[in-house]
């Protein structure tokens, strides 16, 4: 794994731990809503309990980590996923999106969709 992007995935996951997460103006009450209206989460989470779970996936020793890139981003991301549901976070730690996957995980989170896998959790945090 390439070592400029391990440290990144530590700074991120670090600062995730230390600062909370940080969402754009106003998408973290959208993003739990769009989850509760999908009946992905209980609809009495509130956003403690939504961003609990996104970190719990960051933060899980055998969840999975990509590096996710297309044409035309302007920043990288990191996904990191449990089997079930992804996070994505951009490299400057600001939230994107979390969700349950439908269908096939690493099929979702194929190379030419453009995930990139760097490995476990623990692997990175090494």
């Amino acid at each position: 794994m390439e070592t400029i992007i391990k440290d990144k995935i530590q700074w991120v996951i670090n600062e995730v731990i230390t600062n909370g997460l940080k969402w754009k103006a106003g998408k973290d009450l959208k993003h739990l809503q769009t989850r509760k209206e999908y009946g992905h989460i209980p609809h009495d989470f509130s956003i403690e309990d939504y961003e609990s779970v996104i970190i719990r996936i960051m933060n899980d020793n055998e969840n999975d980590v990509f590096l996710y890139h297309l044409k035309g981003f302007k920043k990288n991301y990191f996904v990191f996923g449990d089997g079930k549901w992804i996070v994505i976070i951009g490299e400057d730690t600001i939230m994107e999106t979390c969700f349950p996957i439908s269908g096939e995980y690493f099929e979702y989170l194929s190379k030419k969709k453009g995930y990139e896998y760097i490995g476990k959790v623990k692997e990175v945090l090494k």
